[in-house]
């Protein structure tokens, strides 16, 4: 807005180039303030642009993270608060509620089915359940999503059942401590965990899994609509600015 103030010698290139000073925030002679008309303008344009600018950083913020993610669960004790069911086999439902290796909670939400539709279930990544699995197959599982953006999963690293791992042998085996050497160089030098990439790899290939991909990878540009309340708050701005100087110029004139 061009602004013109009541002096005795009006310049309308000086006060031009004081509005686009204002408009591309660079520093000006400091302007003395005469009345108060120049008081009432200058404090609606302060509290207008306080007021339009938080009004629209707040819509932005508003559409880019309200309702993108749920609460997350980190713990067992967390999902008591979830609205999923925990599918499993009759025997290790009996085999939990037994040990009483998770929570109470949990127990009432258990869901008992077959073998067959749990692995199903747990092949798919169907995420209306939860599932408890041994850790060399959860991260089997899981290998079909690192593809994805955003996980279908999450896994809770919440221990319910501890145990080391071990081969039935014969005591009398004469080789037994270069067999206990041979696993422990496996592990010591990242050949069990290259053999168990190569397992994941080898259950994609074969068919049992298969790679979940994002439903789009284009990349979707914001709509008009996104930028709709710039546009109004622009136009607004434009028209409020030119009644005040069609108004400033007839005060002038008078």
């Amino acid at each position: 807005m061009v602004m013109l103030y009541g002096t005795h010698r009006s310049e309308f290139g000086v006060h031009l180039l004081s509005s686009w000073c204002n408009l591309l925030y660079l520093p000006q002679p400091r302007i003395p303030v005469q009345n108060s008309q120049q008081s009432v303008i200058h404090f609606i344009l302060i509290l207008s642009g306080f007021i339009l600018t938080n009004l629209y950083a707040s819509v932005l913020k508003s559409m880019l993270t309200s309702g993108l993610f749920e609460p997350q669960f980190n713990s067992l004790d967390d999902l008591q608060h979830s609205s999923y069911q925990l599918m499993t086999t009759q025997y290790y439902a009996n085999f939990y509620k037994d040990l009483k290796l998770i929570p109470d909670v949990l127990n009432e939400k258990v869901y008992i089915t077959s073998s067959k539709e749990l692995n199903a279930h747990r092949l798919k990544l169907n995420t209306s359940f939860m599932y408890i699995a041994y850790h060399d197959r959860m991260d089997c599982l899981l290998y079909q999503q690192h593809l994805l953006k955003v996980p279908r999963f999450k896994v809770i690293r919440e221990s319910i059942m501890d145990g080391l791992m071990s081969f039935p042998v014969a005591p009398s085996l004469p080789y037994l401590h270069m067999l206990n050497g041979y696993l422990q160089r496996t592990f010591e030098c990242g050949i069990y965990h290259k053999m168990l990439s190569d397992s994941w790899r080898d259950s994609i290939e074969s068919g049992i899994c298969q790679l979940l991909r994002n439903e789009s990878m284009e990349y979707q540009p914001y709509d008009l609509q996104f930028f709709l309340l710039a546009f109004a708050l622009w136009i607004i701005g434009l028209t409020l600015a030119s009644l005040c100087f069609l108004l400033e110029l007839l005060i002038t004139k008078i």
